[in-house]
């Protein structure tokens, strides 16, 4: 199993962002804040320390956010959201992928996984 790729929206500078990750290696290369570092603080607050703070929010959100906490109504809250794709060998176990999957007949070979 390995990631394949990861969708990322709120997050920062990453309003609606898709990363495709290669068979061997992915390096982040561009200028000074193309969110190189957003990306890596993202994997690292989703897959480890949970640790999300309001500043995480894409700027265009926080009006939003203001209008929800001065109480306005019918106002959804906006949420960080990363979609993760991950390969896995269908003629393998599936392991722990094994409980995400609606049914083991088919034969899966890209799952999805939504935190928010």
């Amino acid at each position: 199993m390995k990631i394949d790729s990861v969708a990322l929206r709120n997050f920062r500078r990453l309003e609606d962002v898709e990363i495709d990750f290669e068979e061997e290696e992915t390096v982040f290369v561009g200028p000074n804040n193309s969110g190189k570092t957003s990306a890596a603080a993202a994997f690292k607050l989703f897959l480890k320390t949970l640790d999300f703070k309001i500043f995480d929010f894409s700027v265009s959100k926080i009006a939003t956010i203001n209008a929800v906490g001065n109480g306005e109504v019918g106002i959804e809250l906006p949420s960080i959201d990363m979609d993760l794709w991950l390969s896995i060998d269908p003629d393998s176990e599936y392991g722990r992928i094994a409980a995400l999957l609606p049914n083991l007949s088919l034969a899966f070979d890209r799952v999805g996984v939504r935190v928010q």
